[in-house]
């Protein structure tokens, strides 16, 4: 890459970040128009995240921190946003929703290339909560007949989240990838049997993504080496107590 493209991309990096940002808020009221059609909204919006990948790919590639998980980070985080718009069911939400993934995705766009743990595990969750909340919604409310072919939707998603997530650690890449593999595999089952609980799909990808994040807290710790029974024991008490307040605080009924 020319010198000069790489000291423009260095110095404006938040810049077009902020504009990433607001690209996604344009290309989804682009792709709503007057009238919601699923097959022009999500050609968009892979278009859309095509050019956000090929850009973090220049991007990292200048900092020399290339990798093909990182370059995606946030196309999967954008994905998951444009899952979860396409259920909102009224106008004032999805305002309000676009409104804030604007935000978002401004902001975590402006991380990539530097890596701080806390940051990465809430944007894996933040993307993880859409995933689940989006799929469980098409599965259970609008296309329960699809829900098989819907768990393996939610196995990919569930692997490249989690391969992203891992790729930040020291292991060998066959360790990262038996990781993703064995979570993926997990949360895929774990959506499957989810279907035949009686409760609203919302509370459904909470507990889901109370899961995933135990999942795959305990296989990163593992990955680093440093994993030991007082953070398995935290965790799992940590996600227990949040299963059980999403449970309690929701009835038991079908939707």
């Amino acid at each position: 890459m020319p010198e000069i493209q790489k000291h423009w991309l260095s110095n404006n990096h938040y810049w077009l970040s902020f504009f990433i940002g607001a690209g996604f808020l344009a290309v989804v009221q682009t792709a709503v128009g007057v009238v919601f059609k699923p097959s022009r909204f999500f050609l968009l919006i892979f278009l859309y995240i095509l050019a956000v990948f090929f850009y973090n790919k220049a991007y990292l590639q200048k900092l020399g921190q290339y990798s093909f998980y990182k370059a995606l980070r946030l196309p999967l985080l954008i994905l998951a946003g444009a899952v979860v718009f396409a259920i909102i069911p009224t106008p004032f939400l999805r305002a309000l929703f676009l409104v804030v993934s604007t935000a978002v995705v401004g902001f975590f766009q402006s991380t990539v290339g530097s890596f701080s743990e806390n940051l990465l595990l809430n944007e894996t969750l933040v993307s993880s909560f859409g995933v689940f909340m989006g799929f469980t919604a098409w599965a259970y409310l609008y296309t329960p007949q699809n829900r098989f072919y819907v768990s393996w939707v939610v196995f990919l998603s569930v692997f490249l989240m989690s391969r992203i997530f891992f790729e930040y650690t020291t292991a060998s890449e066959k360790a990262k990838l038996v990781s993703s593999l064995a979570v993926s595999l997990l949360m895929a089952e774990i959506f499957w049997s989810a279907g035949f609980l009686p409760q609203h799909y919302s509370t459904l990808a909470l507990g889901l993504t109370a899961l995933y994040y135990l999942s795959v807290v305990v296989n990163y710790n593992f990955l680093f080496s440093n994993l030991d029974f007082k953070k398995i024991q935290f965790n799992l008490i940590f996600v227990l107590i949040c299963l059980g307040l999403v449970l309690i605080s929701t009835p038991w009924r079908m939707v």
